[in-house]
């Protein structure tokens, strides 16, 4: 299967997420791949919760057998083959007296805004003239406006070509 992309991928050129969505569709012709567009809303940041938990508790490089149980934060484990017997442990970091910490907090979503340097922004516009017009109409809708003293970038039409503006 990754075979079949990488070779796909060796011979198309993508300027975008847009383009590179259109080779995936290409590359199995016959049995097509079913993509899916990540959204926004898909990821997630579990960092607190990880700092909730006590990963101390079990020794987990020694680990030959996991359970995971329905309890929250309880996991059963063996450290070899021939243990009979499941060890009980509870990874709840332990708290100040009087808190409690059943429950798993909240996930959010991460909140990273990502800013391109100037000089890549650049360098995205000067690709203007020689990539597609579904790529060019993605990247004008997604980089900054252009300031007045900035270089024009040239107009494409479908063929590819260069026209005159």
């Amino acid at each position: 299967m990754y075979s079949c992309i990488e070779k796909a991928l060796r011979a198309t050129e993508y300027y975008s997420p847009v383009s590179l969505l259109r080779a995936l569709k290409n590359v199995k012709e016959r049995k097509p791949y079913k993509l899916i567009q990540l959204q926004a809303s898909d990821f997630m940041e579990f960092q607190v919760n990880a700092q909730n938990v006590n990963y101390d508790a079990a020794p987990f490089s020694k680990v030959t057998s996991l359970e995971l149980t329905k309890t929250l934060f309880q996991i059963k484990y063996k450290t070899s083959f021939l243990q009979n017997i499941f060890t009980t442990v509870n990874l709840r970091q332990k708290m100040r007296k009087g808190a409690t910490n059943d429950n798993i907090a909240q996930v959010k979503q991460p909140r990273y805004k990502i800013k391109l340097p100037e000089k890549k922004v650049q360098a995205i516009r000067s690709m203007f003239p020689w990539m597609p017009k579904v790529d060019l109409e993605y990247y004008k809708a997604i980089l900054p406006k252009q300031s007045s003293s900035s270089v024009q970038t040239a107009v494409v039409n479908e063929t590819g070509k260069k026209m005159k503006k």
